[in-house]
């Protein structure tokens, strides 16, 4: 037996639009007729059945091969898996109970289009108008066993009368991307496109159904839409696909919230992560889980026995790796990022401090490392140990590249000794030249002068310096008068207030206040024995104890207090008598209002 009609599928039309057609042509009710006629199923679209029946009763117009690639069958036995043209998607991306149509495109060409069976293909990019899934006649939804494609399942043929709704143009957009993606004969080789067919259905699903706060997403995901549901998740997701893969990354970043008490992918992300791996695991995990884990290798490090880690994305760094990679401590590393001088992130989970690195600042700093010398090379270069190095450093004479200051470790540039030796040179040229005979190195190595006060006066212009070529370290170099060396005696706390006759306590405030010069420690104390003698010899033409002022005025301190509270001198220091603390003032400002009885 041989059908009265007969023809072949178009080139774009699947098995079940090709029994449309074939049922319309042949007046039969529904397409059941002729499936009954091939011996095939009433599921016949989407299970595999035997097709030769049917192309016998063709008569040779269409070959069973090509019908079956038409059919939405399993592409294997139990696969969840059905062929579109040259792509091949997950089953659950195929819409089986509501069928959609375009109203214009059919009044244009009467036939049916294969892609309008994607679930999230929901308005026509030609038209730009949203496709229609059931008859605003009688109400009933359109199935895929309608005698005709122009018809609904009562038959009344009115759904082409519909005038459907303009869509979005973000959806518009959407769908030109997915039809780009279908139209694709080796989409798994076309670099063009981003992602395939099915791994951009699946991510548009997700991304446009998912919601950590709402409990009812999974529900959501895992049932069929209606068009107005599909149509709302595109306009969530849109962005995802039209802007891959930039698109997916701002996509993590809003689901990013990260904990204040814990650390790590899960704490950062929470299930999203998961679920997501869950979904898209089957269908296309290379490209859209390799732009997952080059945007999570940005946000921290990811342990290499997770699904997320990839040893071909650029991941940060944890901060003690980092601190073996620069030779120096976790809590050196942790400054250096807070301080800018290291791209990466610090971060606080719980009593842990989490510090993350990224590589390239990494490579940058051992370049940085490699150009400089430590305070060994640098004391070499100059001739002393590396204890005046450090008096020298915390003088202010030589400065420490700033990303390498700590207990430990500091790190100098390579020219720090050539520089020194030009600013040497130069207060050669301004200074007045006498007879030098003392090298600076012979000054370093006596522990009660002030090696850091001496090389001050010398760069101010105040001692004579000369410098002679050589290859000998710099202080070897350098010399400046013999009588010089007594403007840098160092004393000790106690005999620098037994020389300006006042009490122990005064000297650090003295300090403090910038009378004195004097070295302090790291904990910000004063050094043992490092008073600068010459500040204390210079106290007392430049300032001037309340005690002087009582005993020129031949009065009373109070008195004298009061009278220079009248003339509205201001002190370096103002008196506590409490804690045993005299003002001071300075003698110039004394001078300008007589109060000392001087011109």
């Amino acid at each position: 037996m041989r059908l009265p009609i007969r023809f072949g599928p178009l080139p774009d039309e699947a098995f079940h639009q090709f029994m449309y057609r074939l049922a319309a042509s042949n007046a039969y009710q529904t397409t059941q007729s002729i499936a009954a006629l091939a011996g095939m199923p009433r599921g016949y679209a989407l299970q595999p059945c035997d097709l030769g029946p049917l192309a016998a009763l063709l008569g040779g117009m269409a070959d069973a091969a090509d019908l079956i690639a038409r059919a939405r069958w399993p592409v294997c036995e139990g696969s969840q898996f059905v062929r579109m043209g040259g792509n091949v998607v997950a089953a659950r991306m195929v819409n089986v109970v509501r069928a959609k149509i375009c109203p214009q495109c059919i009044r244009e060409t009467g036939l049916d289009r294969a892609i309008w069976d994607l679930s999230l293909y929901v308005a026509c990019s030609k038209h730009g108008t949203v496709l229609v899934d059931e008859c605003s006649s009688c109400g009933h939804r359109l199935s895929w066993h309608r005698n005709a494609v122009d018809r609904c399942g009562c038959g009344c043929g009115k759904i082409l009368l519909m005038e459907p709704a303009r869509a979005s143009q973000k959806v518009i957009a959407v769908m030109s991307e997915l039809e780009r993606r279908y139209a694709s004969s080796t989409p798994e080789q076309d670099t063009d496109l981003g992602i395939e067919l099915n791994a951009a259905l699946e991510l548009l699903w997700f991304t446009g159904t998912h919601d950590r706060n709402e409990p009812g997403w999974r529900s959501r995901f895992m049932s069929k839409p209606d068009i107005a549901t599909s149509l709302r998740a595109i306009e969530r997701s849109g962005d995802v696909l039209l802007h891959w893969p930039h698109g997916l990354h701002t996509w993590l970043e809003e689901h990013r919230v990260p904990s204040a008490e814990h650390v790590g992918i899960h704490a950062d992300f929470g299930p999203v992560l998961t679920r997501m791996r869950h979904v898209i695991d089957i269908a296309d995990p290379m490209h859209v889980f390799d732009e997952v884990r080059s945007y999570i290798a940005n946000h921290g490090p990811v342990k290499p026995c997770s699904f997320f880690f990839s040893r071909q994305a650029k991941s940060r760094t944890v901060g003690a790796h980092a601190a073996r990679r620069l030779g120096v401590t976790n809590a050196t590393v942790k400054r250096m990022v807070r301080d800018g001088h290291l791209s990466g992130q610090c971060r606080r989970g719980g009593n842990r401090h989490f510090t993350a690195v990224d590589p390239q600042a990494i490579e940058l700093a051992m370049a940085r490392r490699a150009s400089s010398i430590g305070v060994a090379d640098l004391a070499d270069q100059l001739g002393v140990s590396r204890y005046q190095v450090g008096k020298l450093r915390r003088s202010g004479l030589l400065c420490p590249l700033p990303a390498y200051v700590g207990r430990r470790e500091c790190r100098f540039d390579r020219d720090a000794a050539d520089m020194l030796e030009g600013q040497f040179r130069k207060a050669a040229k301004i200074a007045e030249i006498s007879h030098v005979d003392t090298a600076l190195k012979a000054i370093a190595t006596k522990r009660q002068r002030q090696l850091a006060g001496l090389v001050k006066l010398v760069l101010e212009g105040t001692i004579p310096v000369q410098v002679i070529d050589g290859d000998q370290p710099l202080f070897e170099r350098v010399f400046v008068p013999s009588n010089a060396v007594t403007w840098i005696t160092a004393l000790d706390v106690r005999s620098a207030a037994a020389k300006l006759k006042v009490s122990v306590r005064m000297i650090p405030v003295l300090v403090e206040a910038g009378c004195l010069s004097a070295t302090r420690t790291q904990r910000n104390i004063i050094a043992q024995r490092s008073v600068d003698a010459c500040s204390v010899a210079q106290f007392g033409d430049r300032y001037v104890l309340t005690g002087e002022v009582a005993a020129r005025r031949k009065t009373s301190t109070r008195m004298a207090l009061a009278e220079l509270r009248a003339a509205k001198v201001k002190p370096v220091i103002t008196s506590n008598s409490a804690a045993g603390i005299s003002a001071v003032w300075r003698r110039e400002d004394l001078q300008k209002t007589g109060v000392l009885g001087e011109a």
